[in-house]
C-alpha cells in the first residue's frame, strides 16, 4: 500500500509540481519499474551468496535515492535524465529488498515450526 501511494504522489508531483504531461510522468515511473525488475532478478543470485547484506544494500540505496529526490525535486528546472536516474536507483533498491525479504526472514525458522511439517489433523 505504501509503495502504491508513493507512485500516486510521484505522478501527481510530476504533473502538477513539475508541469510534466501524463505520458512523460508515466514514462519516468516506468524507468523505476525497469530498475526494480532488473535488480529483483539479480537479487536471487546475490542473496544466495551474500545473504541479508543484499537486503541492507537495497535499503541503503532506497534511503540515498529518497534523500537525493528530496534535494533534487526542490529545483523546478530538474532535468528529465536526472529524474530517471534517481528513480532507477530507487527501483533498483526496491528490487533488491521487496522480492527477497520474506525468503530471508523465513530462512531462519526451524523446520519443526513450518506448516509443511504439521499434520493435517492439527
Amino acid at each position: 500500500m505504501m509503495l502504491d501511494s508513493f507512485f500516486l504522489m510521484l505522478s501527481l508531483f510530476f504533473q502538477d509540481g513539475l508541469a510534466m504531461n501524463a505520458i512523460d510522468a508515466g514514462t519516468v515511473i516506468v524507468v523505476q519499474g525497469v530498475g526494480l525488475m532488473v535488480s529483483s532478478v539479480l537479487a536471487i543470485r546475490f542473496i544466495a551468496n551474500h545473504g541479508k547484506r543484499i537486503l541492507q544494500a537495497g535499503v541503503i540505496l532506497i534511503i540515498i535515492s529518497i534523500v537525493l529526490q528530496i534535494v533534487a525535486f526542490r529545483n523546478e528546472s530538474i532535468s528529465y535524465g536526472l529524474i530517471c536516474f534517481l528513480l532507477a536507483i530507487h527501483g533498483f533498491g526496491v528490487g533488491l529488498v521487496l522480492p527477497s525479504i520474506v525468503n530471508v526472514a523465513l530462512r531462519g525458522i526451524p523446520s519443526e515450526f513450518s506448516v509443511a511439517k504439521q499434520s493435517p489433523s492439527g
